[in-house]
């Protein structure tokens, strides 16, 4: 019996330094595989959310144009409409947001541009240019409408 009171068990302080430093490395390198991956899961949704609004809003926007039969103002990035049914509308781009009506539309808008033909006191046709931003991730954009008239 008394053999097993001199055995020593356990470990020494040289193998915990050593496991520690392991495990830390270990961590190092997971910490920096779950950054990346959320990284990727931001751009995607970046990207995702470009694909989504910015072709919707614009296709809101030729829809409605379609329907116009007075222009009211036309200027570079504004445009006030009244269709078919006197309804008005009113798009204009502040700073990088696009309102319509006066209400925020869609943000991180770089550049919205709008084209009259064949002049903008007779317009019978509007080309709309519409870039966007978000993230790592740019989107272009462009379409046209005839006016109703």
């Amino acid at each position: 019996m008394r053999g097993n009171l001199n055995k020593k068990s356990g470990f020494t302080l040289l193998e915990l330094v050593i496991v520690i430093a392991l495990v830390g490395i270990l961590a190092l390198f997971l910490a920096e595989v779950i950054r990346r991956g959320v990284e990727s899961w931001y751009f995607v949704m970046d990207k995702e959310e470009l694909a989504l609004q910015t072709p919707y809003v614009l296709t809101r926007l030729v829809r409605e144009l379609r329907t116009a039969n007075t222009v009211t103002s036309a200027l570079g990035n504004t445009i006030v409409f009244k269709d078919y049914q006197n309804n008005t509308f009113n798009y204009a781009l502040f700073g990088n947001v696009l309102y319509r009506n006066g209400s925020p539309l869609l943000d991180g808008v770089t550049n919205f541009s709008l084209q009259y033909y064949p002049s903008s006191s007779n317009i019978r046709m509007v080309t709309i240019s519409l870039q966007r931003s978000k993230g790592a991730y740019s989107l272009s954009l462009q379409s046209g409408a005839k006016l109703r008239k």
